[in-house]
């Protein structure tokens, strides 16, 4: 789901924003504030049900606001005047590829002009009547592949007047959009995790809490195993290309999450067990109109390593291109980084854990100490 409007409407749009970033943070905490006075004065806790409230109308609004589109009637078909990918690391040694595609239309239905270049398709949308509208939406990467400048693309559009309105690919739903999320199996953990805190109220006290925390100890063991063998099966990808490597990071340590914090302990910082590679490459598909930029990560060092520049063969699923991968390389990066982690975390909170042990013991010892000398001088 993305905005769409005129020019106009665009700048109005992104102002309101700049200032919602600033204005609703200083909002909630003035509400804050004014909250926490009225409960000292009143002795009645009025803070936490009004941001709460405030705090969940947001995401109603967007949840609102999506199903409200799934029923709009109103499907447009636009053109494609730009398209955008923008590959991201992370320093969990992982990537992002950000897809999107600029699509215009007429409010009234009229034909577009070709397009010749994004930049002259921007100037002439820009241009004073030209009853064009716009807006950026993030398609798969099966679509994004397939089209090029100047292609149709359906949307799906709510009016919110005549300047603004939502738009969202027209074969994409709420439904579609949760499920390729983690919203969905994050309700059902939350859901499971409510009913074992209330079965400590029954016989099994905490013992289905204590079978979840180690389930979720091990889950991230077991994920990355799976992820192994999915990236090293290869069975499915019987097409074959040569492709040219346009970006080569080598990745020797990773944290945890993003945040630099402060880690006495090294919790959050690790060095891999397996460096590996996260290579760019590309490359023209059979079929398909523009070249395909893909990305793997293979295990670095060995004779098969790869650098920039270097023409590779990759292997692909027939209608994924995007999830190219490069042919004779090992990716057992993917659990040796996490048994890595929890090897590294074992020792740290076993080196605690023996500090403490020790420390107690010293303790002992010094209060029976004391207690000796106590008892002589008596």
């Amino acid at each position: 789901m993305s905005f769409v409007g005129t020019a106009d409407a665009h700048v109005a749009f992104l102002v309101v924003a700049i200032v919602g970033i600033v204005a609703v943070p200083l909002l909630l905490i003035a509400i804050s504030a004014v909250t926490s006075l009225l409960q000292r004065l009143t002795g009645i806790n009025l803070g936490t049900p009004v941001l709460r409230l405030i705090l969940l109308a947001i995401p109603v609004t967007l949840l609102a606001a999506s199903l409200a589109l799934d029923r709009s009637p109103d499907v447009r078909t636009g053109q494609v005047i730009e398209k955008s990918e923008r590959i991201r690391l992370d320093a969990q040694g992982s990537w992002s590829d950000d897809l999107g595609l600029t699509v215009r239309y007429a409010v009234n239905g009229a034909p577009l002009p070709p397009v010749r270049s994004p930049g002259d398709a921007l100037a002439d949308l820009l241009s004073a009547g030209s009853g064009q509208v716009s807006t950026t939406v993030a398609p798969d990467p099966a679509g994004y592949d397939r089209v090029k400048l100047g292609d149709p693309f359906a949307l799906r559009i709510l009016r919110l007047g005549d300047q603004f309105g939502l738009a969202r690919p027209a074969d994409r739903s709420t439904r579609s959009l949760l499920a390729e999320t983690a919203l969905g199996p994050g309700l059902v953990v939350l859901g499971v995790a409510l009913f074992a805190w209330w079965l400590r109220r029954t016989p099994l006290r905490y013992a289905p809490i204590a079978l979840l925390a180690l389930a979720a100890l091990g889950y991230p063991l077991l994920h990355a195993r799976q992820v192994w063998r999915e990236r090293s099966d290869l069975s499915g990808a019987t097409q074959q290309a040569a492709a040219t490597v346009v970006d080569v990071t080598r990745v020797t340590a990773i944290n945890l999450v993003p945040n630099d914090l402060h880690d006495p302990l090294g919790l959050n910082h690790h060095q891999v067990r397996q460096p590996y590679d996260i290579v760019q490459v590309q490359f023209m598909p059979p079929g398909f109109p523009d070249t395909v930029l893909a990305v793997d990560a293979i295990d670095a060092g060995g004779a098969a390593g790869v650098a920039q520049g270097d023409r590779v063969d990759v292997v692909y699923v027939p209608d994924d291109p995007h999830g190219a991968r490069i042919a004779g390389q090992a990716r057992t990066h993917y659990w040796q980084t996490t048994l890595g982690v929890y090897t590294d975390d074992a020792v740290a909170l076993g080196g605690l854990g023996a500090l403490v042990v020790v420390g107690a013991g010293l303790y002992q010892v010094a209060q029976r100490g004391k207690a000796r000398v106590k008892s002589g001088s008596d």
